[in-house]
């Protein structure tokens, strides 16, 4: 996983939540982690955008 800071760490996947896919938000906060719908949405957005500018026609 990439974190705030641009590092990325290794985090065993059987302790996401089955729900999570490459490119989403999570939030961990000491044994519990969570998938932020919200905050993924936006960032594939602002993602969607930046591609559309660097292959327009």
């Amino acid at each position: 996983m990439e974190v705030e800071d641009g590092h990325t760490i290794e985090y065993p996947k059987h302790l996401l939540p089955g729900e999570a896919e490459v490119g989403d938000v999570v939030h961990i906060r000491g044994n519990v982690i969570t998938v932020d719908k919200q905050a993924t949405a936006k960032r594939r957005k602002e993602v969607d955008q930046l591609m559309d500018e660097l292959f327009e026609d």
